[in-house]
């Protein structure tokens, strides 16, 4: 990825701490936060691609790829009110656009 990058298509698959696949036919919500170079924080919705595989996408809008450095990503899954499902954190490095 690189800064500026607007509509990349971001996919994540939802697993256990086992490794597992975990089935999203139940789920109401999912949502990815960034978090870029350790400032802003922004939380953005996801839809849900492929339930049954645990495949969830978001296509990335103009203001999450605002600069080069290290982003950091978090997923969560509802299912209720009482049930939610938080990642891990997902590193990946936003490089500099080259013009």
């Amino acid at each position: 990825m690189k800064d500026g990058d607007i509509g990349t298509v971001l996919y994540f698959t939802v697993k256990d701490q086992d490794g597992d696949v975990v089935d999203l036919s139940g789920a109401t919500a999912a949502e990815v936060t960034f978090k870029l170079n350790d400032n802003t924080v922004l939380t953005k919705d996801c839809s849900f691609h492929d339930r049954t595989n645990g495949i969830i996408k978001y296509t990335v809008e103009d203001d999450v790829l605002t600069e080069p450095g290290e982003l950091q990503m978090q997923i969560k899954v509802t299912w209720s009110a009482s049930q939610a499902f938080y990642s891990d954190a997902i590193l990946e490095v936003v490089d500099r656009r080259v013009v």
